[in-house]
């Protein structure tokens, strides 16, 4: 059985075979969301599938807007 914790707070649900974020759920084989970005345009970005730039320099815990991990206080 697989551990169901991943990177930046995700959670991996065994039935889907998908990421959730809290808000919405991402592929980790395309390493892109399967909905829109729920707060659309607003996220900064025209991209409204897309998880980060770069998963190495940036984060998006909640599924909703994605920060530099510079930006982001743990």
């Amino acid at each position: 059985m697989r551990i169901p914790f991943l990177f930046q707070g995700q959670y991996y649900d065994h039935e889907t075979e998908l990421a959730y974020n809290r808000f919405r759920y991402d592929t980790p084989e395309l390493g892109r969301y399967i909905s829109e970005d729920p707060i659309r345009f607003a996220s900064g970005t025209l991209a409204l599938h897309n998880y980060v730039e770069d998963s190495n320099s940036w984060l998006d815990v909640l599924g909703l807007i994605y920060k530099s991990k510079k930006q982001v206080r743990v």
